[in-house]
């Protein structure tokens, strides 16, 4: 995949600008589940439900954490633990932050990231993100998530720029399938070296 006519590029944060390999709610559902003995089916669609919610920014951070403890019957230092994880932001991933004022000088950049107020709150006092020029789309300033076209369109509003001449780098690949339905260009993050052949068109 060559950059050939992208004029953007939108980066997902977890597991990609953040090195750690982060599953989101999925991460949190199978630490609810190790803890409550498994999860049904109902249980399932109440947690993604709020969980869409907390990402939106339309339920706040102790509302949800609560909501956890209580309906899952969980003790609060789990219940913290499982918060420390979804929130915290590890450890940057410095070898692809170091590549974007390189590719900055021929694409706009962008992120477009599901991310809860609090955890919207630890990226931005990390710092660091200048290079985006202000182009940051974090669901819990929108109230829209990856699942949502508004929240595509909204980036591209932003990065000013048609869908088609946009790529999205991201791990998930319920995430990479929206936005290809949206008209968006997608590399499925895999690791730095994959991505960096992919922007140089080897493979």
């Amino acid at each position: 995949m060559k950059l050939e006519g992208i004029k953007a590029i939108l980066f997902g944060w977890d597991g990609i600008l953040d090195l750690r390999r982060f599953k989101g709610v999925g991460g949190v559902e199978e630490k609810i589940a190790y803890y409550a003995g498994g999860l049904n089916s109902a249980d399932l669609k109440v947690l993604h439900g709020r969980a869409d919610d907390y990402a939106k920014g339309t339920m706040p951070s102790e509302e949800f954490w609560k909501f956890v403890g209580n309906y899952f019957n969980l003790k609060r230092p789990v219940v913290d633990d499982f918060k420390s994880y979804y929130v915290n932001v590890d450890e940057l991933n410095k070898p692809l932050w170091a590549a974007l004022p390189y590719l900055a000088k021929r694409h706009r950049l962008g992120i477009l990231a599901d991310c809860p107020p609090d955890k919207t709150k630890v990226i931005y006092e990390k710092g660091g993100l200048d290079v985006f020029r202000g182009r940051t789309y974090f669901s819990s300033e929108h109230h829209w998530t990856k699942k949502d076209r508004a929240f595509f369109e909204l980036a591209l509003r932003g990065l000013d720029v048609k869908a088609e001449k946009c790529l999205l780098v991201d791990g998930s690949v319920i995430d990479a399938n929206n936005a290809m339905n949206f008209g968006l260009r997608v590399h499925l993050y895999k690791d730095n070296a994959g991505f960096l052949r992919a922007v140089n068109g080897r493979h």
